[in-house]
């Protein structure tokens, strides 16, 4: 099996002929977590153009010890943990879990205390810097009137029309909800889904509060998952070769 710094890779799974066939694009972290589901009840082929399987969040392969960006995961990330669990690693051994914290340099500072939820948003928000009274309370309200509407809109809408329903201030928006919505969706709040963003709100603020905590990685991001999913889907039966880029 191609290891993960030998080149474009090729996984095949060598399984009885009466077992689904499914191809596999891609050896980043979604393609890693489909083998993994599937390996064990489907004839799997993993294909990957690059020299390091993990996509975006993998260490740069060239002996430096540094990874191909920041990517933070926050405790809502129930799936992720498990498939870590699956390929035999421990969260808690390549993760530091911490409360949620929001610093951006030179503005907003919130910092959620180890409360049970929803206190630890609310105490946070009360004690942020960088945001007025009536931003706050904006900010408080609108969360709240999601919960209530039980994190359902009745009409979809863009993220920021939503905003602006709200009275969210510019400076909210600048300096809570736009790096918010970019980090969870990968999408700006003029384009985004309001419907989910909501329910990535439901999932980690409007869920326990162990589910907004901040999962900082202890190792790089190769290690975190994508190598030993590899190892797990070899020791699986699956076999590697290389293919075309």
């Amino acid at each position: 099996m191609a290891g993960p710094k030998t080149g474009p890779l090729a996984i095949g799974h060598n399984a009885a002929a009466a077992r689904p066939r499914v191809a596999i694009v891609g050896a980043g972290w979604a393609g890693l977590a489909a083998a993994v589901e599937l390996a064990p009840r489907a004839d799997v082929t993993l294909f990957e153009a690059g020299r390091v399987a993990g996509g975006r969040a993998r260490a740069l392969g060239d002996g430096s010890g540094l990874d191909n960006g920041q990517h933070i995961l926050i405790g809502a990330y129930a799936e992720c943990l498990r498939l870590m669990r699956t390929v035999g690693l421990e969260p808690d051994s390549v993760l530091r879990r911490e409360p949620m914290n929001w610093i951006r340099l030179g503005g907003l500072q919130l910092r959620c205390p180890s409360l049970p939820a929803p206190w630890h948003v609310a105490l946070g928000l009360l004690m942020a810097k960088g945001l007025s009274i009536g931003s706050k309370l904006r900010l408080a309200w609108a969360l709240q009137k999601l919960r209530w509407q039980g994190w359902r809109l009745a009409e979809d809408l863009p993220v920021l029309g939503w905003l602006q329903q709200q009275r969210q201030s510019p400076v909210l928006i600048e300096e809570f909800w736009r790096p918010l919505v970019l980090s969870a969706l990968n999408t700006p709040p003029e384009r985004a889904s309001m419907q989910v963003l909501a329910t990535v709100l439901r999932d980690s603020l409007g869920a326990k509060r162990a589910a907004s905590d901040l999962l900082l990685p202890k190792v790089d991001l190769s290690t975190l998952f994508p190598n030993a999913a590899l190892a797990w889907l070899q020791a699986q039966g699956v076999a590697g070769g290389r293919a075309g880029g």
